[in-house]
């Protein structure tokens, strides 16, 4: 728990302040591959019998830190719980404000959870969590192994492309990284995520949390990575929750609407709040929200 200070003064403004699992890079995983390499931290709330296992998934730029209020809720009611940052994210190994590669973040995640299952010879049932990226990595892991995945949480996942961001515009895009690649944007000011007033400069302030400028390349790896999704994600089977804001900038409340009442899904669950922003987990519904998702996953043990 070292540099302490910088988040006791966000302690009752940030519901994941001062909150920390108990088990930091308790577990080795190295990401492999030949465009994103690097050593991945794991965390973990340890329950010896559980009701179930629970994976989160953090957003792009977040941390596995950012979602500790919720899996504290979930450890207490019984869950044991695990997160990790993904590469260049949070506490792991690699270049701040990159994303080159989400199908080596799929397989390393894919990876911890086939080890952490291995850890309980009852096979407890397994859920995945996930906010915004967290929701793609989520969903896209529970198409490659539907028969492992028990349930999906989702707050406000990231299922498609933007409004702003038209073929014409990822054509231009991809022809400026072609010329040169390292070319960055601008971050949308994270206060524009969430109606907590703290949430901008706990943002900022947070060392897990990247707020520079992002790279083309990270916006057109997660263009690609939604553009596959998309073409898969009605062949979904997995049972889930969703959660969504209609005041979400990053991700269409009406596209999220649509999927949800077109899925083949059968045990699926669409909750809506007209005020909500996108930092689902920072918003003023959150402990509700959970008191939700807690209700969901209990009813499917």
């Amino acid at each position: 728990m070292a540099n302490q200070e910088w988040w006791q003064k966000y302690q009752g403004l940030i519901l994941s302040a001062g909150i920390f699992y108990e088990s930091e890079n308790w577990m080795p995983i190295t990401q492999k591959s030949d465009r994103a390499y690097g050593d991945l931290v794991t965390y973990r709330f340890h329950v010896s019998e559980p009701k179930a296992l629970v994976f989160i998934f953090h957003g792009s730029f977040s941390a596995a830190s950012y979602h500790t209020y919720l899996a504290s809720r979930l450890y207490q009611d019984g869950f044991a719980v695990f997160a990790i940052d993904q590469l260049g994210h949070g506490k792991s190994s690699g270049p701040r404000g990159l994303i080159l590669d989400l199908e080596a973040t799929y397989t390393s995640h894919i990876e911890y959870i086939e080890k952490v299952r291995a850890l309980y010879p009852e096979n407890p049932p397994i859920f995945l969590a996930g906010e915004s990226l967290g929701g793609t990595i989520a969903l896209s892991i529970a198409l490659k192994i539907p028969n492992l995945i028990k349930g999906l949480i989702l707050y406000a996942p990231g299922i498609s492309n933007g409004p702003k961001l038209s073929s014409c515009n990822i054509k231009i895009m991809r022809f400026l990284t072609w010329c040169k690649p390292s070319i960055t944007i601008p971050k949308m000011s994270s206060d524009l995520f969430s109606r907590n007033p703290a949430h901008g400069s706990w943002w900022d302030d947070n060392p897990d949390c990247y707020s520079g400028a992002i790279e083309m390349r990270s916006i057109l790896t997660m263009v690609d990575a939604l553009n596959k999704l998309s073409r898969q994600l009605y062949g979904l089977t997995t049972p889930f929750i969703y959660f969504q804001g209609g005041k979400d900038q990053s991700c269409d409340p009406g596209h999220a609407r649509d999927f949800v009442s077109s899925c083949a899904v059968e045990n699926k669950e669409f909750v809506f709040y007209e005020e909500m922003y996108h930092a689902i987990g920072n918003e003023p519904e959150f402990p509700e929200i959970v008191d939700k998702t807690l209700r969901w996953m209990n009813d499917r043990i």
